[in-house]
């Protein structure tokens, strides 16, 4: 294989991985772990709330529930950012 052949087999490459990378996450596709990381954020409001003893949006700890589950959600958000490919 000549230099120039190879040269080309590597931008042939290059390009099929960046269409990959562009493509997956327009459809949806979640990379591994974002569906296990997304149910520990449910496992872990659900968790604080009656830590809290929420149960009716009416209750005077609604506000303090909502407090930490807003702090909550930025802390998921950042594991998240931190942990996709993409």
């Amino acid at each position: 294989m000549s230099e120039k052949q190879a040269a080309r087999l590597v931008a042939a490459i290059a390009a099929a991985l960046l269409t990959v990378a562009i493509i997956l996450p327009v459809r949806g596709f979640q990379p591994y772990g974002v569906a296990a990381i997304q149910k520990q954020i449910s496992q872990e409001d659900s968790a604080l709330c009656a830590k809290l003893a929420l149960t009716d949006a009416s209750d005077p700890h609604a506000a303090d529930c909502m407090a930490e589950l807003a702090s909550l959600t930025q802390r998921h958000r950042s594991l998240l950012a931190a942990y996709s490919p993409f």
